[in-house]
């Protein structure tokens, strides 16, 4: 009977063992990649037009801006309407 107890101990030795050395020797290969997820600009942006003048509205950060029908003093330029704060 004591040999039975002395196998059993020492196979839950040797399994404790085992799975000590092995937590602290993971590879690069066993850890989960990152994944990332990224809304692109062009989602960010809506755009709408009455004609003349052009309003864009950031969905995330709500600001407003307008591009007027008429060229303004500097190529690309705007006006931002209403800007928030977070």
């Amino acid at each position: 009977m004591k040999n039975i107890k002395d196998i059993t101990l020492l196979a839950f030795a040797i399994v404790g063992f085992y799975t000590i050395i092995t937590a602290f020797t993971s590879t690069e290969s066993n850890q989960p990649q990152q994944v990332v997820n990224v809304t692109p600009e062009s989602h960010v942006w809506d755009v709408l037009t009455d004609g003349e003048d052009s309003y864009m509205w950031n969905k995330i950060t709500g600001d407003v801006r307008i591009l007027s029908g008429t060229p303004p003093s500097t190529k690309g330029g705007y006006i931002t309407l209403r800007s928030v704060q977070k």
